[in-house]
């Protein structure tokens, strides 16, 4: 975190008590120093609470509030391999979006942090929980946008995760055994998503077609029906943990798979279905 709530400038910003601001700004450098310096390699540098307070409101993070630029430049000559993020008040490597999937343009890194309930640390009293259907929607939805996800937890003050939260990793898990190779080594492709099914692509070409459960539907439906593209001649289509192949038409305009009763009235998973298109030769 950029800013110090432990110190009360951090209530009075940058114009209301410039001197004490600039002190501020030398500890955080200094302490980004450390981390850069005396930690080995780092990975990413993911800075947050970059905003400061100006009169009752929260302002975004300005970079000349935190001299980003001289910051972020020492942080590269330490670590030339590191990654930033954009809450200094510079765009710098990659996007972070807040609980909502906003693609970044082709080409840019983006990640969408989420919470499980609506706090980000610990709150005994929130049990405003996600349902694991709802974060399976929406990493399905963030990694067929090209984007990472990254879900929060808050430890309990004895260091332990809540058992609500263990709950919703335990299920997430379950659905990555039967469906990961359509999540992992995958990248974005057009149209990315038709209606309720999300696409992406595996390095031999072959389509993933994730389809998400609406409400109340604990099974895949009897006709898949995809219209953005129609599958090459001799292409085989799977779902992912249902070891047969699936029969599949063209329509006028895209292509339809239709399952058989067996699969409908035991579907290898909850929540959402993958189809892997394989291509033809």
């Amino acid at each position: 975190s950029l800013i110090d709530w432990s110190r009360p400038v951090a209530y009075q910003g940058p114009e209301r008590n410039p001197a004490g601001w600039q002190k501020l700004v030398e500890h955080i450098h200094t302490q980004v120093k450390e981390l850069c310096t005396q930690y080995g390699e780092i990975d990413i540098l993911w800075y947050d609470g970059g905003f400061s307070i100006k009169g009752r409101e929260i302002c975004p993070a300005v970079a000349k509030d935190w001299q980003a630029n001289r910051l972020n430049a020492m942080v590269r000559k330490y670590q030339p391999g590191i990654l930033i993020n954009d809450r200094s008040g510079l765009p710098e490597d990659f996007d972070t979006p807040e609980k909502k999937i906003i693609p970044s343009k082709t080409g840019r890194l983006w990640e969408m942090c989420i919470t499980m309930n609506e706090h980000w640390g610990y709150f005994s009293g929130d049990n405003m929980w996600k349902s694991p259907k709802g974060l399976i929607h929406h990493f399905t939805g963030c990694v067929s946008g090209g984007g990472n996800y990254l879900l929060n937890v808050g430890p309990k003050p004895d260091g332990t995760l809540p058992e609500e939260a263990l709950a919703r990793m335990k299920e997430i898990g379950a659905w990555l055994h039967i469906n990961g190779e359509a999540i992992y080594n995958t990248r974005p492709i057009a149209p990315y998503k038709e209606g309720n099914i999300c696409f992406t692509q595996e390095p031999d070409k072959s389509i993933n077609a994730i389809y998400l459960a609406e409400k109340k539907e604990i099974a895949p439906p009897k006709v898949i029906t995809i219209s953005s593209f129609v599958p090459k001649k001799g292409s085989k289509v799977y779902m992912l943990g249902y070891k047969a192949s699936l029969k599949w038409e063209k329509e006028e305009a895209g292509f339809k798979v239709t399952l058989p009763d067996k699969l409908i009235q035991n579907p290898p998973c909850k929540d959402a279905w993958v189809l892997k298109i394989h291509p033809g030769v």
